[in-house]
């Protein structure tokens, strides 16, 4: 500014600047001054997120470590929250001491927590060998920072040369933008840090449009610290209106430059790329953009490739007008399915000797043909419930599994007589579970609120123990006795689902101190195994159990971070799809013995038409009876429930695992590596895994084929 008032130029980077030149793109401090109290914390946000996620997934190694236990180090020991709110306290107090002098030695702690903040950052850097200040970490931050530079210079641009109603209307919405992207960081982070999964649009979409049906399980999650958590965004954006209030109100005529965030954005653009560990390509890029690119995108399942290649194979099933039809071997016997809910192989005695979670499952297995190799095809509650009870393949995306494409359980052993219910302590209309259940046949389904509920413990945001209940079932049972009816009944337990509660005066014991999840999680296997002892009891005291067909298995597994991920939607590793499984029938299986050969959930209804004599006419299954041997080569395709996500297939020993081009693609020898932990991908030449992609792609299509028309022409 000359002497004169008028304006002559700028600095820019230590540049001097004609006026003239840049009209356009100056503005003046009050504008600077509600840009960067918005956009700063928002790019701290966004850069500490990515931060922590860089560390994870290599600090991780996709196995072993808990990533609660990494993350209470990130945020508590090793300095990245604590140089964050350091910073901020600082920036806070100098602009307070600034204004009034005076209230310095009020300001001391603030001080004091900011040098604290960069102590933590020199020990976190030496901890983990200052691998975060890595080409590979700006590589990853690049888009983040190059997407905020642009929205400030629009922002700068926008409001400066705006006037009157369009002004405001124009910071309006530089508040609201600001606290929807900190509100989708937030809960994009939220969701790694709980599953070890990566958000994307497919999850938002389906969070937007299901939210009432998720708002159970974030009522018991977001509570406590989570809340205080989300409430960050709205104070961020409220701060520059405050401080404002607290400023003074002189006239300000300082102008800066657009070119101090427009030439940074540059910068990015022109310097070299780095190149970035596999571990973390999934996150290398602009955290908002990959929240919302596949809004715009093609799926690659609807390619023309696997269109034209879908259209010329037959259907994988059709079961539209299957039926049982006695043979001379009928049997009537009741048949009774127990469902574990999220209940994996690795876990039950069983399966893992050394592991005395499920006593009574063990000693029921020694009595019982036991499926070594028993699969999930989605781990997904309501979409394993289709392959169980329908014998197909569920429909392979992150929709609500409402409609079967044919005949299910229930509804064909319906004309031979047989009563049919459905049992569960759990929310029957979560994910629009009755609408299945009597899209399926069942005469009857019970589920939370149903049950007298006076001395049950309730579990968690889906409903209470199992033993709420036994005695209604029971109940029902002794009505069909009484009127000589055989049936088909089935259980879904519930407390084994997070967030793995046991009743109060359940005993919990020890099982390993690695993981206080896991911990938690094998006592309700416990819980539920205890369950299990009582119901048996209760129907050999009514003499069922030489009348009764039980099969008992998992509808899915459950991870604790073995690669990674938590939970079970997005785990398509083993520790997610390989459940126990067992028949329990002395009258026809008195020995016992074993089931060898992979085996996966659309076995079971093939199975219970051969146990109970039954053959089945006018449609073709995928699944094969569990009492007639498979080849050991047989090949399992699976899915993720997550959208877009993950597929894999496996073939004999060999399993290979698909994640829609977001991380490259692995393979496991399940002789050699049973833990899936030696990724053999490298082993294979390029044209073999782009070939596996198109076969499950391909499948995944010819699945979803069968769902799609009315009732898939029923």
């Amino acid at each position: 500014m000359d002497e004169n008032g008028s304006d002559s130029g700028f600095d820019t980077w230590g540049f001097r600047i004609d006026g003239r030149l840049v009209d356009a793109v100056r503005v003046a401090r009050p504008v600077w001054r509600r840009v960067l109290w918005l956009l700063v914390p928002l790019t701290l946000q966004v850069a500490l997120f990515k931060l922590i996620k860089f560390v994870v997934l290599q600090r991780e190694g996709g196995h072993a470590v808990a990533q609660e236990k990494l993350l209470t180090s990130l945020f508590l020991e090793h300095a990245p929250l604590p140089l964050l709110l350091g910073g901020l306290a600082f920036c806070l107090a100098a602009f307070l001491l600034m204004r009034w002098p005076s209230l310095t030695t009020a300001f001391v702690p603030l001080f004091l927590l900011f040098f604290v903040g960069v102590a933590g950052l020199l020990r976190f850097a030496l901890s983990f060998r200052m691998k975060w200040l890595s080409g590979a970490f700006f590589e990853v931050v690049r888009g983040d920072l190059l997407f905020l530079f642009i929205l400030a210079t629009v922002a700068l641009l926008v409001i400066h040369n705006s006037r009157g109603k369009l002004r405001s209307w124009s910071i309006g919405m530089l508040h609201i933008l600001t606290l929807v992207l900190m509100i989708l960081a937030s809960m994009d982070f939220g969701y790694f840090v709980m599953t070890g999964s990566l958000a994307d649009a497919y999850l938002l979409r389906y969070s937007i449009s299901n939210m009432p049906d998720l708002s159970y399980a974030m009522s018991h999650e977001l509570s406590g610290p989570k809340l205080v958590f989300l409430m960050v965004p709205f104070l961020v954006v409220a701060a520059p209106v405050m401080a404002e209030r607290l400023s003074t109100r002189r006239r300000e005529r300082q102008r800066r430059g657009v070119g101090t965030v427009a030439l940074p954005a540059l910068l990015l653009l022109v310097l070299p790329h780095f190149d970035t560990p596999a571990d973390v390509e999934p996150i290398t890029g602009n955290t908002f953009g990959q929240l919302v690119r596949d809004f715009f995108s093609e799926p690659m399942w609807e390619s023309e490739a696997v269109a034209h290649l879908a259209d010329a194979d037959a259907p994988l099933f059709d079961t539209r007008r299957l039926r049982l039809v006695p043979t001379e071997a009928v049997r009537r016997m009741n048949v009774v399915l127990i469902l574990l809910e999220s209940t994996r192989a690795r876990s039950v005695t069983p399966y893992e000797p050394a592991l005395d979670t499920t006593p009574f499952l063990d000693s029921l297995a020694r009595r019982s043909l036991l499926v070594e190799q028993m699969y999930a095809v989605v781990p997904h509650t309501n979409k394993a419930l289709t392959p169980i009870l329908c014998g197909v393949y569920p429909e392979i995306n992150q929709g609500e599994q409402r409609h079967v494409p044919g005949a299910c359980l229930p509804r064909l052993l319906e004309p031979l007589g047989y009563a049919s219910a459905f049992f569960t302590p759990a929310r029957l209309d979560f994910e629009r579970k009755d609408t299945l259940l009597a899209e399926m046949g069942f005469a009857e389904a019970f589920g939370d609120g149903a049950f007298p509920d006076e001395g049950f413990y309730r579990v968690n945001y889906f409903g209470s123990e199992d033993r709420i209940m036994m005695q209604p079932s029971l109940a029902w049972v002794d009505r069909q006795r009484a009127e000589g009816t055989p049936f088909l009944l089935t259980y879904l337990t519930l407390t084994s689902h997070h967030p793995y509660q046991t009743p109060i005066s359940f005993e919990r014991r020890t099982f390993t101190n690695d993981d206080p999840d896991l911990n938690a999680y094998l006592n309700t296997l416990a819980y539920t195994d205890a369950f299990l002892a009582d119901l048996f009891a209760a129907f050999e005291a009514r003499g069922l159990i030489d009348e009764t067909v039980f099969i008992i298995m998992g509808d899915h597994g459950e991870a604790f971070a073995e690669h990674g991920r938590r939970f079970h939607s997005a785990v398509i590793w083993d520790e997610g799809l390989q459940v126990p499984a067992l028949i329990f029938s002395p009258a026809l299986f008195p020995e016992g013995g074993r089931i060898s050969g992979p085996r996966r959930q659309t076995d079971v209804l093939p199975t219970v038409a051969e146990a109970l004599g039954l053959s089945l006419e006018d449609g073709y299954l995928p699944g094969r009876s569990l009492l007639e041997p498979v080849a050991a080569d047989r090949k399992l395709y699976h899915s993720g429930w997550i959208e877009n996500q993950s597929m894999a297939v496996r073939k004999g020993a060999t399993k290979f695992i698909y994640h829609y081009r977001r991380r490259p693609m692995e393979v496991y020898d399940l002789t050699e590596d049973p833990y899936e932990r030696r990724n053999l991908a490298g082993r294979y030449p390029k044209e073999r895994l782009e070939a596996v992609e198109m076969e499950l792609l391909l499948w995944r299509k010819r699945v979803n084929e069968r769902y799609r028309g009315p009732r898939a022409e029923r």
